[in-house]
């Protein structure tokens, strides 16, 4: 195995775009508060189950973390779904 000398590039995030879905997914949830929906699909349950509670934990787009529920299941089409809803106050 040889190497080879590159600088890493500069700037780029490693899933461009991840972070403005879910921005936008909160901010269309805000707006239908207290209503479910898919926010992601897994390849399996417990794929979903690890995204919603990373999601619920890390993400910036569902802060603040107690106004947000983020839950997996599998729906009856058998997708691995992850759902989220707002219940925080009322969008301003």
């Amino acid at each position: 195995m040889s190497i080879r000398f590159e600088n890493p590039p500069t700037g780029q995030r490693k899933k461009p775009g991840v972070r403005s879905i879910y921005m936008d997914a909160a901010r269309e949830l805000r707006q239908r508060r207290g209503e479910w929906a898919i926010i992601t699909t897994a390849s399996t349950l417990a794929d979903a189950r690890v995204r919603a509670s990373y999601l619920k934990r890390e993400s910036p787009a569902f802060l603040p973390r107690e106004e947000w529920e983020l839950k997996a299941a599998t729906n009856h089409e058998g997708e691995h779904c992850v759902y989220a809803r707002y219940i925080g106050g009322e969008e301003k």
